[in-house]
């Protein structure tokens, strides 16, 4: 499977006995459809209520092909979330990036979880997380009894990834600065660790 923003093959990873792919040019962590809720209780699929802004009723989500848009049941006014009037038509109104699903090959979509966008396929429900994201999810759960398990996993996520990114730079396939970056660390960070870690 390779990563659908830098199109290499992701590395496969065990965390906490789940299967991730971890991509070891951008660091970010593939989680197949309900690994997130597996992992950390939240559920990408609840999904969301929106109201039209002209008749304030909620909307309702339908599929036009692959692709979930709202409407609004009374005046047919629709919304459409960031990529899904390119998806729809071609047409592209903003400069952001379009993934594909290294699964099934479609088109992500971009949603909104406590504040972080991540991409999701409306086809399979599998998530792309970016390098942070998963930490920017979790981190509202930190010291939260119940919650600790989302931190356990954090961490251990964590340290896959500065383990993949030693093994990087000491094999010489990535520098400082890339290494560093896979890491989620500056170079001076990376550059300390190491000399703490020979």
């Amino acid at each position: 499977m390779d990563c659908p923003h830098c199109h290499i093959a992701l590395e496969e990873k065990e965390v906490r006995s789940v299967p991730v792919g971890i991509c070891r040019e951008c660091g970010g962590l593939w989680l197949d459809r309900m690994k997130l809720k597996t992992l950390t209780k939240y559920d990408i699929s609840a999904g969301r209520v929106l109201n039209c802004f002209r008749c304030d009723r909620p909307m309702q989500t339908t599929y036009v092909g692959m692709v979930e848009i709202d409407i609004c049941p009374k005046c047919q006014s629709m919304w459409l979330d960031t990529g899904e009037l390119k998806m729809l038509t071609g047409v592209d109104f903003s400069a952001g990036r379009v993934l594909s699903c290294p699964g099934c090959s479609t088109q992500l979509q971009t949603r909104m979880v406590d504040g972080v966008e991540v991409d999701v396929c409306p086809k399979c429900t599998s998530i792309f997380l970016d390098r942070g994201e998963l930490e920017r999810i979790t981190m509202k759960y930190k010291g939260d009894g119940e919650k600790g398990e989302i931190v356990d996993f954090f961490n251990d996520v964590n340290d896959v990834r500065v383990i993949l990114a030693m093994s990087l730079y000491k094999s010489g396939k990535h520098g400082m600065e890339k290494a560093a970056q896979i890491a989620g660390m500056t170079p001076e960070e990376f550059e300390e660790f190491l000399s703490k870690n020979k």
